[in-house]
């Protein structure tokens, strides 16, 4: 892996957001998603991450995070392991609830990625703005002292 640092001064760098979902319930699977397929650090990241939004609901201060942000996070419906669509399996584990983890990579020059930085932690709100090629969940969260969006 490249360090943070130096992947981050590649002159073609840009954040790849790596999105940690727990699900609840017994037995519920812990969905590692993000822009395209990609493995980092051995955790393999599926590409159903369409995009983030982030909303400040709360102060931003010179050394003060986003306190209790909003995020909203589109991720593409399509099959997921034993589902026709990622969204039915919210019917068996809902996303409501669920705690999130959001972080930052970039890929280093040697193409390969950079350990992730933590952006936020949280938990997932309602979904909305359902169709057959994506869904959004709404997230609220405190955003780490080491990154911010």
């Amino acid at each position: 892996m490249s360090s943070l640092a130096s992947a981050r001064s590649h002159i073609l760098a840009e954040p790849l957001y790596l999105v940690e979902i727990r699900l609840m319930g017994t037995g519920s699977p812990v969905l590692h998603l993000a822009e395209r397929e990609i493995d980092v650090g051995g955790t393999v990241y599926e590409g159903h991450l369409w995009e983030i939004k982030r909303f400040e609901l709360g102060f931003n201060g010179p050394d003060i995070r986003g306190m209790d942000d909003l995020l909203k996070i589109c991720l593409l419906n399509e099959p997921w392991r034993g589902y026709s669509r990622l969204l039915e399996m919210g019917e068996d584990f809902p996303f409501e609830g669920a705690t999130i983890i959001l972080r930052e990579t970039y890929i280093g020059p040697d193409g390969m990625p950079a350990t992730p930085d933590l952006l936020l932690s949280g938990v997932l709100e309602g979904v909305s703005g359902i169709d057959l090629m994506m869904f959004t969940i709404g997230a609220r969260g405190l955003w780490s002292l080491g990154g911010m969006m």
